[in-house]
């Protein structure tokens, strides 16, 4: 898609041409990549749960007295727990993302019941003019004859 990390976008084409499955894909592609994110922070997540737990790998650090250590666990502690609260984020967005879909995809089937409908009521309202354009010539086709056999006249 060609972005670069760090580097904001700005989108100025104009959206009104974008297909439905245009949108779908574009959709799915975020979902995608939220994904990927959230798996990998879900991860990392798991990896310090299991760390900090009775028996994880923490309790290895127990006898380490050194306040060095000790701020340097506070600070891994500090960035998982921001970590944990961004995999929340990206939880919610991934939820969106899947949210955006189905709304894509109940509005693109209500428009095409909707145009399908106006269609086939064209149709309908077409074939009843033709009718009453047959109906009306034939009960006024003497009148129209004769109206024009009397302008041909004068």
């Amino acid at each position: 898609m060609g972005l670069t990390p760090g580097r904001r976008t700005s989108w100025t084409a104009d959206h009104s041409q974008i297909s439905d499955e245009g949108i779908l894909e574009c959709i799915s592609y975020a979902t995608q990549i939220v994904g990927h994110i959230r798996a990998r922070l879900s991860k990392m997540n798991r990896v310090w749960t299991e760390f900090e737990g009775p028996h994880g790998d923490r309790t290895r650090f127990r006898d380490l007295n050194d306040p060095t250590g000790s701020a340097a666990m506070s600070g891994m502690r500090e960035e998982f727990t921001k970590l944990a609260e961004l995999n929340e984020q990206v939880a919610v967005m991934e939820r969106s993302c899947k949210s955006a879909t189905t709304i894509v995809r109940v509005v693109s089937t209500i428009i095409d019941l909707a145009n399908e409908k106006c269609s086939s009521r064209l149709v309908w309202l077409q074939k009843i003019r033709q009718w009453l354009k047959r109906a009306i010539v034939l009960r006024f086709r003497p009148w129209i004859l004769t109206s024009k056999q009397a302008a041909s006249a004068e």
